[in-house]
C-alpha cells in the first residue's frame, strides 16, 4: 500500500473513534455508553498500531537509503574514466552541463564566444 493509503486508513480509524466517543456521550443507557467507548478504544488502538507500523517502515527505509549512500559506488564512463555515482545523479550538475552545452551551440551559431 502507498503512504497515502496508510495515512487515510489511520485518519479513518481516528475519525471512527471520535464518532463512537460522541455516540457514547449522547447515549442514555450506561451499558451502551460502555460499549461505544470500548469500540472507540479499539479504533484508537488500530490507529496507534497503524501509525507505529508506518513509522517503523519509514525508519527502515531511511536506514536502507543511508546504507546505500555510504556504500562506495563507482561507475565506469564510456571513455574508461571512473566517476562517482553522486556526481552523475545530481540533477543540478546535469542541468548546468546542459546549459553550458546549449550556450556553446548558441555562441557557435551567432559567431560570438
Amino acid at each position: 500500500m502507498s503512504v497515502l493509503d496508510d495515512f487515510l486508513r489511520i485518519r479513518l480509524y481516528r475519525t471512527q473513534a471520535e464518532e463512537f466517543h460522541l455516540m457514547a456521550d449522547n447515549a442514555s443507557v450506561s451499558s451502551v455508553q460502555r460499549r461505544y467507548r470500548s469500540i472507540a478504544r479499539h479504533y484508537s488502538e488500530l490507529a496507534d498500531r497503524e501509525e507505529q507500523a508506518d513509522k517503523a517502515k519509514m525508519a527502515e527505509r531511511l536506514e536502507q537509503l543511508r546504507l546505500e549512500r555510504r556504500a562506495p559506488v563507482a561507475q565506469v564512463a564510456p571513455s574508461g574514466l571512473h566517476r562517482s555515482k553522486a556526481a552523475n545523479d545530481n540533477p543540478l550538475i546535469g542541468l548546468l552541463r546542459l546549459m553550458q552545452i546549449y550556450q556553446r551551440v548558441r555562441n557557435r551559431r551567432t559567431g560570438t564566444h
